[in-house]
């Protein structure tokens, strides 16, 4: 052996990033792969790369684009005497059953090539709802040049009937008679990040959690390396990876956790190809860092509004399209001429969004319930007129605090209390130090900007703010089993029932790879939960951020507007732009407000998750657990205490959080558990709703819940872009 006459060193693992990202050329060889693709897919091909979350992220943007806009029927002439007509019309369209399921499959067409509904009739002979056909069963007869739906039985039913089927096809042709699909420009990047997949898969399944690496002497011949592996496989009971030493391995035996290795894969070039992915879908012009500069961020960075929209209306307009089939035979039926018709997709008006401002009313108020608090302990006694003023209730009124009055809903409340302290504590040494990167960025960008044009481009994203996000949720995830586990040793009456330091450590401020360790060493079986968390926010982390650039820019544009309505210019805007005051700062309220918010929906979301599992081994119910210590929320001190079911409706809206900062949480009980402590679950919803934005279970609404808030704030920053360009014009 090479190490021959010194014993190997005992293995340890690999924590140095750079070596690892060697390693990761080494072992799966992602330097120079060519990678064949086909120029046509089958729908059940289609279907499967349609599902691929990176691609179904971007399509479903664009798709919901098009389904949140309005029908509106309507005639090409116009005249007066039509008005009738096409207000009974438009009735008939308001009244199909399932329309927007109906229009969400027709915006889908463009990347899966066709779409079948059957025309299904009230007994009025009214279209009464489309019935979508499951696209694996339409075949096309290249004989009779027909498409069909294949069955069971001895003959097919063919799609020749317009009145009973409504076939659409994307950009049908003599030579495409099925149609083409807008995915064919990312297929060869589909096609790269499945071959990754597959490599990394295939590692898994050779070397399972770790792997065993060797440096060797690149002079030495291949026969003796090879011999080298199967002494050390027999060693070590283990398959083994030879690494060229130059790579930064020595003589010795190292070990590789595959976890560490799937994230430098990510980092050298899924990321990459996913970025590939919506530049292609979503027309974006993306600016990317890679931490060059030395600020370590890694941002994916702005998808233009204008672009996105422009292949929104492409799509709309092939809907359009396809909608005046439905006029046909609406035309048909009601004795009109379809021709002189048609039905409008429309973007729906600006409703509006509720200012932010609500955060900083809700700190004003913490901040004086902090003083009240305070002078009670002091021995002073707070009048109920003055509290009312304070809070701004008409009427205030003691009423005794009903909660469950047992030695358990005690200890499940110290759990909750403690657990939420050490988690605010260590989130506050993070806070400052994120916050402070981001407050840098903006800054430098602010300072590069030459055009209002420009304010568009701020990107808030760095890496650090990103994997925070993934530890909160994974440190959410964490807590709930953790919870589970404390309640089986409060029933035992063990001493471990309690939080104790070993459990609480501080995460945050440990590097990413230190605190993924440390979770998997606690609990092991998070191993697969945090990959699929990692994954998803390489994936999502864009929106997240893409929601703080684009209030950014809103405020940037309000302050410009500002500025020109008192008679300066561009250049004096940017003279006297005081970041401090517009809370931009590295101690800025509306980035304290991103951060602290952002934290705390991952935190829930990974606790909903663990919840969900948790129901498979008998944990079916949910203990509303809120923090009472007189700064809570009227609607959480109403809320603790109340036991639902975990499938009730309850959570899809009380879920926490209810309200911008909120402490609550979720205990997971079970059937034994209710049974043990004399508990019964709650069957009626209560009337109070939660602050406005927080109406909705996070857990399961959450990434779709900022992809709707980004295309609302989107619209409302071109509003000011404009106001801003007219002024200046």
């Amino acid at each position: 052996m090479f190490w021959k006459n010194r014993k190997p060193r005992e293995p340890s693992y690999i924590t140095d990033k750079v070596l690892i990202q060697n390693i990761a050329r080494n072992v799966i060889d992602i330097s120079n792969f060519d990678i064949e693709y086909k120029n046509i897919y089958e729908i059940r091909e289609l279907q499967e790369i349609f599902e691929y979350i990176d691609i179904n992220t971007a399509v479903s943007t664009l798709v919901r684009g098009v389904t949140s806009r309005e029908l509106i029927f309507t005639s090409e002439n116009g005249k007066e005497e039509n008005k009738t007509l096409i207000e009974e019309g438009q009735k008939r369209i308001n009244n199909i059953k399932g329309k927007m399921n109906f229009i969400k499959e027709l915006a889908k067409t463009p990347f899966l090539k066709i779409t079948v509904h059957e025309v299904i009739y009230n007994d009025n002979f009214e279209i009464e709802r489309m019935e979508f056909i499951p696209r694996e069963l339409i075949r096309y007869d290249k004989e009779k040049k027909k498409f069909y739906i294949e069955t069971n039985a001895t003959e097919n039913i063919y799609l020749d009937n317009p009145m009973k089927w409504h076939v659409a096809v994307y950009n049908q042709s003599v030579t495409k008679p099925y149609g083409e699909t807008i995915l064919k420009s990312i297929l060869k990047t589909y096609e790269e990040i499945k071959y990754i997949k597959g490599k990394m898969n295939g590692i898994i399944e050779k070397y399972g959690g770790t792997i065993v690496l060797f440096g060797y002497d690149p002079n030495l011949e291949d026969d003796l390396v090879e011999k080298t592996g199967l002494e050390l496989k027999r060693m070590m009971d283990s398959n083994t990876v030879g690494i060229p030493s130059e790579s930064g391995i020595k003589d010795n035996i190292v070990l590789l956790r595959l976890a560490d290795l799937n994230i430098e894969i990510h980092t050298l070039l899924m990321e990459k190809l996913e970025k590939k992915i919506y530049q292609n879908l979503l027309g974006s012009t993306l600016t990317v860092t890679d931490g060059s500069n030395g600020k370590g961020t890694h941002a994916l960075g702005t998808v233009h509004q204008e672009e996105k929209e422009k292949i929104e209306d492409e799509i709309a307009l092939f809907v359009r399209e396809e909608l005046d089939k439905l006029i046909d035979i609406d035309g048909l039926i009601h004795g009109y001429d379809p021709n002189q018709y048609y039905i409008e997709i429309n973007r729906q008006k600006d409703r509006g969004k509720e200012l932010e401002i609500k955060n900083l009313e809700q700190d004003e108020v913490n901040k004086k319930a902090d003083l009240i608090v305070k002078l009670s302990q002091a021995g002073y006694e707070v009048e109920d007129s003055e509290l009312q003023e304070v809070f701004g209730y008409k009427t205030l009124k003691k009423k005794e605090q009903q909660q469950i009055n047992n030695s358990f809903f005690e200890f499940s409340k110290k759990n909750t209390e403690d657990s939420n302290q050490k988690t605010l504590e260590y989130l506050e040494r993070l806070r400052k130090r994120i916050i402070s990167g981001i407050s840098e960025k903006v800054t430098e960008q602010i300072q590069k900007i030459k055009t209002p044009d420009d304010i568009k481009n701020i990107d808030t994203g760095t890496k650090e703010h990103e994997n925070a996000l993934v530890l909160s949720e994974l440190w959410g995830y964490y807590l709930t089993i953790k919870d589970r586990e404390k309640v089986k040793e409060y029933k035992k009456k063990s001493e471990f029932a309690f939080y104790s330091e070993i459990d609480l450590q501080d995460i945050f401020n440990m590097t990413f790879n230190e605190a993924v360790n440390w979770l998997l060493d606690r609990e092991p079986l998070m191993y697969d939960q945090i990959q699929k968390v990692i994954e998803r926010y390489r994936t999502n982390y864009f929106w997240i951020k893409r929601s703080t650039d684009i209030e950014v820019t809103k405020i940037l544009y309000a302050e410009l507007l500002k500025n020109l309505e008192l008679g300066q210019t561009f250049e004096d805007f940017k003279k006297n732009l005081d970041i401090e005051s517009l809370g931009l700062g590295s101690d800025g309220y509306y980035l304290k407000q991103v951060f602290d918010q952002t934290m705390i929906n991952a935190q829930s979301v990974g606790q909903w998750e663990q919840l969900q599992v948790g129901i498979q081994y008998g944990y079916i119910y949910g203990l509303y657990d809120a923090v009472v210590d007189g700064r809570e929320t009227a609607l959480c001190r109403m809320l603790d205490g109340k036991i639902y079911r975990l499938d009730s409706p309850f959570w899809e809206i009380y879920y926490p959080p209810n309200h911008f900062k909120c402490r609550s949480r979720v205990i997971a009980l079970s059937e034994e558990d209710m049974q043990t402590y004399g508990y019964s679950a709650e069957n009626i919803i209560p009337e109070n709703e939660p602050q406005n934005g927080f109406k909705s279970n996070i857990g399961s609404n959450y990434i779709t819940g900022i992809k709707r808030y980004v295309n609302q704030k989107e619209k409302e920053a071109e509003i000011l872009y404009k106001k801003v360009s007219n002024y200046e014009g």
